[in-house]
């Protein structure tokens, strides 16, 4: 049974690049005419820099960060940003000032997500499960790390020699071998 992905609707005058630029390769159309870009499955990566996710909501609201004017700056460092909140979080980074703190332990921090994947060391919560396998984990970067043991994937190849490795950090252990 295939899973058809999740859609998020915008404007076409939302996605950088204008109307001729989109992640379903839409033929021309006039700005401000609605297509989909699609999320769920495949993570979408922002056109101007590495961030990528998989919530369109969180993408768009990325993606002002490249389109629009930054007209907050910080009065401490040479920091600037396009909205008032995401200067208000980096103010309290300078301030020392955690707003989420667990209230199980001691642990604080400046960003709700943060605290919610904190949180799961307490329930035990494990939202991510393997599809090959019963594991489970509490974060999606830990499931993306369990994979290859299961698909055999061998992304990270040595530019030296025809090995091969399903993870960065093996290949760069392995690139030790040859500076010898």
């Amino acid at each position: 049974m295939s899973v058809r992905p999740e859609r998020a609707r915008v404007k076409c005058g939302d996605v950088p690049g204008g109307p001729d630029r989109d992640r379903n390769s839409c033929e021309e159309v006039s700005p401000g005419q609605d297509h989909s870009v699609i999320y769920g499955d495949k993570l979408s990566q922002c056109l101007y820099c590495p961030y990528s996710n998989n919530d369109g909501d969180a993408l768009l609201r990325h993606l002002i960060t490249h389109t629009e004017e930054q007209k907050y700056t910080c009065p401490q460092c040479p920091y600037k940003t396009s909205t008032k909140s995401d200067m208000a979080i980096h103010i309290r980074a300078h301030e020392g000032k955690k707003a989420y703190s667990c209230p199980y332990c001691s642990f604080m921090t400046l960003f709700e997500s943060n605290l919610k994947t904190h949180l799961r060391i307490h329930t035990g919560e494990k939202p991510f499960a393997c599809p090959y396998c019963p594991s489970r984990f509490t974060q999606k970067a830990h499931l993306k790390y369990h994979l290859p043991t299961h698909t055999g994937e061998r992304p990270f190849a040595c530019s030296l020699c025809c090995s091969t490795f399903s993870r960065m950090s093996s290949l760069k252990r392995h690139s030790r071998v040859h500076c010898k």
